[in-house]
C-alpha cells in the first residue's frame, strides 16, 4: 500500500471490500514520519458502537511487511462498526516480531492510534468513545489498554496481555530496545519512557484508569507472575482522580492453552457481550 495522508481516509476513498451490509477500507496512513496501517468496516445499518483491533506478534515469513490486522477473518460476527490499526513499529522495523504500540524512540504510536480514531468516528459517522470498545491480546493488549487510556470514556477487553512489557521474554524486549529505543537497557528506557512501557505509569501519567476486563489465564505462569500479579500490586498503590474505576479481572485455568489467548468463540462471545452493553449505555 502507498501510504496517504489522514485526511484522505474518509468513505470517498476506494473501498478495498464491499459485503452484504458492509464497506471495507485499508490504508495505509502517515503521520509525520509514521506509516500506520488501518482498516476501517463500516456496517450500512449500526448500533452505534465500535470495535478497535490490535495486533500482537507477527511471523515474518507471513507477513513481510509488517502489517497484520488480527483477527480481521471475524469481522462478520462482530455486531458494530470496526477499525484495525496494525502496528506502526513492525513496519518501519524488518527485524522486530513484537512492537507494542512503541512507534519511534521520538513518536509513540499509540497518541496517533486516538487522533485516527478521531478522525474516522468523524469522517465515517462512527460511535463515540462512550460506545467503543478496544480489544487485544498479549502485545495487543498492552495497545488496546494504552489507546483506551488515552481515548477517555472508551472501554478495554484485555487478554493475557504484557502490561509492562519490559517483563515479556528477554529475546523480543531486547530487540526492540536494540531497534526502537537505540540500544537502551530496559531500565534506562523507564528513566526516560516509563508510561510508555508499563500501564500502570500511563495511569498515573494519564491520572486516569479506563473502565477495563483483564482475561488472564493463571495457568500461564509468565502470564500470572510477571504481569497480572504485578499490575495488581502496582493498581494498588497509584492514587489517581477518577477514585471508582472499573477495572474486572476475569482469572480462567487452563494449561494447555498457556500463553495463548481463548479461542474465538469465547473470544467472540466476551467481545459481542460487551458491545451490546455498550450499545445499551450500560
Amino acid at each position: 500500500m502507498d501510504p496517504i495522508q489522514l485526511t484522505e481516509l474518509t468513505p470517498s476513498l476506494e473501498p478495498t471490500l464491499e459485503g452484504e451490509g458492509f464497506t471495507e477500507y485499508r490504508a495505509l496512513v502517515q503521520i509525520d514520519e509514521q506509516k500506520i496501517p488501518v482498516l476501517v468496516r463500516k456496517r450500512h445499518t449500526s448500533r452505534n458502537v465500535l470495535a478497535a483491533f490490535y495486533n500482537g506478534a507477527l511471523v515474518r515469513a507471513k507477513a513481510p511487511d509488517g502489517i497484520v490486522f488480527q483477527r480481521s477473518t471475524w469481522l462478520d460476527d462482530i455486531n458494530a462498526d470496526s477499525i484495525h490499526i496494525a502496528d506502526p513499529t513492525l513496519v518501519q522495523n524488518t527485524r522486530l516480531t513484537i512492537g507494542w504500540g512503541q512507534g519511534s524512540l521520538e513518536r509513540w504510536a499509540i497518541p496517533d492510534y486516538v487522533t485516527i480514531l478521531n478522525h474516522v468516528r468523524e469522517a465515517f459517522e462512527l460511535a463515540d468513545p462512550a460506545h467503543t470498545l478496544h480489544y487485544g491480546s498479549s502485545a495487543g493488549g498492552f495497545q488496546a489498554a494504552a489507546t483506551a487510556t488515552l481515548d477517555k470514556g472508551s472501554y478495554a477487553l484485555v487478554n493475557n496481555p504484557q502490561l509492562d512489557w519490559s517483563r515479556y521474554a528477554p529475546a523480543y524486549v531486547n530487540a526492540l530496545l536494540r531497534d526502537v529505543f537505540e540500544g537502551r537497557t530496559a531500565e534506562q528506557a523507564k528513566e526516560e519512557f516509563d508510561w510508555r512501557i508499563n500501564i500502570v505509569s500511563l495511569f498515573a501519567k494519564e491520572n486516569y484508569i479506563p473502565p477495563m476486563e483483564m482475561l488472564t489465564n493463571i495457568a500461564s505462569d509468565g502470564d500470572f507472575n510477571n504481569h497480572f500479579i504485578p499490575f495488581l500490586n502496582e493498581l494498588r498503590e497509584i492514587d489517581v482522580e477518577n477514585k471508582t474505576p472499573t477495572v474486572t479481572v476475569s482469572p480462567y485455568s487452563d494449561k494447555n492453552l498457556g500463553h495463548n489467548p481463548l479461542g474465538k468463540n469465547q473470544t467472540l462471545k466476551a467481545i459481542n457481550t460487551h458491545l451490546d452493553r455498550l450499545a445499551q449505555g450500560l
